[in-house]
């Protein structure tokens, strides 16, 4: 998986288990293989044992960890059987086949790192003789 696509709720139970369970941060961070800071690490433990399971919750729009691998195997999936359809127009089938809210930049940085870009139609070249209109 690149950098950047991981599943956050998955990455947090895995950090704040370890953590839980005594072992330091940056073992817990590697354990999980999240590119996190020790920061991160003890906010999200702090959190989850103020809050619970509510940490797990992602409440952030736009981010790469929102796009998680069935998301992107939709995207990769749909681009290619249409591959002139432009991400302005790929926004809302996104959010209604798969549920997911992404804005069109990182929807753009999304298909950028799968490899998919758009792909303008070709247009037929008018004659040179013939009236403009």
């Amino acid at each position: 998986m690149p950098y950047g696509f991981y599943d956050t709720r998955t990455t947090k139970r895995m950090v704040i288990a370890d953590m839980v369970a005594g072992l330091p941060w940056d073992v817990a961070r590697h354990r999980a293989n999240a590119p996190i800071s020790r920061a991160t690490a003890f906010r999200w433990q702090a959190r989850f044992i103020t809050d619970g399971d509510a940490v797990f919750q992602e409440q952030r729009h736009g981010h790469p960890w929102l796009v998680t691998q069935p998301v992107q195997d939709w995207i990769v999936a749909y681009c290619q059987a249409h591959p002139h359809t432009p991400s302005h127009a790929l926004q809302p089938l996104l959010q209604w086949e798969v549920n997911c809210t992404v804005s069109l930049t990182q929807l753009n940085r999304v298909r950028a790192t799968l490899g998919i870009t758009y792909q303008r139609p070709r247009h037929e070249k008018k004659a040179l003789g013939s009236p403009l209109r």
